[in-house]
């Protein structure tokens, strides 16, 4: 999708994210205009300086998306937590590493977007995907 972006909207999310210009008319660029005013005011209501995929707006699909992001938070954390014990009866010290539970971010979003995607028919980007340009672990 190659949208035109409003020189304003693009100065307001370089205001609201820290973003280099290129990049925040680049990731505009990626959505319909109305989504675009909705990911500007999102981010300039939110202070994390991070992007938000607008369908996280809708009336409809955002508590869906929500809902669905918590009970597969809650279900990768337990089968991480249950990894780790089983683990620990045969590496300990490889366990102590692996238990913070670095990355699960990535698992998290990956599993809800299938499930987002087959079950409910809800297009959805991930932090990381709409942040190519930040580290999340």
């Amino acid at each position: 999708m190659n949208n035109t972006v409003a020189t304003e909207l693009i100065a307001r999310l370089r205001r609201a994210t820290g973003m280099p210009l290129l990049a925040a008319r680049e990731a505009l660029s990626q959505f319909p205009p109305d989504q675009q005013i909705t990911m500007v005011a999102t981010a300039e209501q939110d202070d994390s300086g991070m992007l938000r995929d607008p369908i996280e707006q809708d009336p409809i699909a955002g508590p869906i998306i929500s809902s669905v992001l918590k009970s597969v938070a809650v279900r990768v954390r337990r089968e991480h937590e249950q990894r780790m014990d089983d683990l620990r009866k045969t590496s300990p010290d490889m366990a102590d590493f692996l238990s913070s539970g670095r990355g699960l971010c990535h698992r998290i979003w990956h599993d809800a977007k299938q499930e987002l995607e087959s079950d409910h028919q809800i297009d959805w980007r991930s932090p990381a995907e709409m942040n190519p340009q930040c580290a999340f672990d």
